[in-house]
């Protein structure tokens, strides 16, 4: 039996049984040290009889591809996840229409990647974070004035105004409030998780029976590095916050220190679609949200394409300035 939108379904004698999930927002609890046990999981398929041992709490057995569900081993464990509403075969469109609509990507690259492995559907851990920000700043705020020079356009002199900067000392304190910062609990899908949004509204409660035949990870980023990432996603906003807080025209930051307390994290599961491309020898990763149908991934690049578009931009602006000297405006 696997489970697709909330449906479990036997491939084999067309069985079909809905899952009934309970609405179940993420809890937060304070911050606290939580570390994950590197342990494998070992497995014994009930219908081939195989042993094998993965990081996952749900697989596919890689001999008969039976659907398996195993136990939860991190001391600290999910309290809810978001339900796939995607089917594959819509995350795989998806892609498809992604990868072709990539600039500069190699046309081999674009033909072959149909050639690759079919689209994994899995269950990704997600920290959540919820804090508050106290930032202590020093900086410069600048405030704009004109003034007026001669300057000779076709021959004839003309008064242009020309923009110049005053700049004050400026120092304070900004406090701020962050919800839900999300960090990806699992290296591997990391650093995509981040670019990835979900609505966590349609948070449910965790019914193994969702996770079946569906690939579910538990975090291998513990607590700490995952409070610190949250932190370090927070710099650019704390930044926009102090520039705001000078004011004038514009600004300068020269340094600055936040302060984090009142943090609390939670931690989810949250659906992902997983696709491949080789090419040329490298792995190239895509991740569709199972929720919203983002896309998000790497990507190969054809150096031939992008010598020529530089070559014809550079060609372009070659012609703008030999016409513009034709009707004098360098004379």
């Amino acid at each position: 039996m696997r489970c697709e939108c909330e449906k479990l379904s036997c491939a084999y004698c067309g069985y079909e049984e809905q899952v009934s999930l309970q609405p179940a927002m993420p809890r937060y609890v304070p911050v606290y040290q939580v570390e994950p046990k590197s342990e494998a999981k070992e497995y014994h398929c009930i219908s081939c009889g195989a042993s094998f041992s993965t990081d996952s709490v749900a697989t596919l057995c890689p001999y008969c591809e039976t659907a398996l569900i195993g136990e939860f081993i991190n001391a600290l464990q999910p309290y809810s996840l978001i339900p796939f509403t995607m089917c594959a075969k819509e995350a795989k469109r998806r892609i498809k229409k992604h990868i072709r609509s990539l600039w500069f990507a190699p046309d081999d690259f674009i033909k072959d990647y149909r050639k690759h492995k079919e689209i994994q559907p899995y269950y990704y851990p997600l920290w959540l974070f919820n804090m508050d920000v106290s930032t202590e700043y020093k900086g410069r705020r600048g405030e704009y004035y004109y003034i007026t020079k001669t300057r000779y356009i076709n021959g004839k002199p003309a008064q242009v105004q020309e923009r110049r900067t005053r700049w004050y000392p400026a120092s304070g304190i900004v406090n701020q409030q962050f919800y839900n910062i999300s960090v990806g609990g699992y290296k591997f899908a990391s650093s995509m998780l981040r670019e990835l949004q979900f609505d966590l509204t349609s948070c449910s409660s965790v019914d193994k029976k969702c996770l079946s035949g569906i690939e579910t990870k538990e975090f291998d980023i513990g607590s700490k590095e995952a409070t610190i990432l949250a932190h370090t996603s927070l710099h650019s906003a704390i930044r926009r916050a102090i520039k705001q807080d000078i004011g004038g025209d514009t600004q300068q930051i020269i340094s600055y220190t936040p302060h984090f307390y009142n943090e609390e994290m939670s931690y989810i599961l949250v659906p992902i679609y997983h696709f491949s491309v080789k090419f040329k020898g490298k792995e190239y990763n895509y991740f569709v949200n199972g929720q919203s149908g983002d896309v998000v991934g790497e990507r190969s690049y054809s150096w031939i394409k992008i010598f020529f578009f530089v070559l014809f931009v550079l060609s372009l602006m070659g012609g703008v300035l030999y016409i513009l000297e034709r009707l004098g405006y360098f004379s």
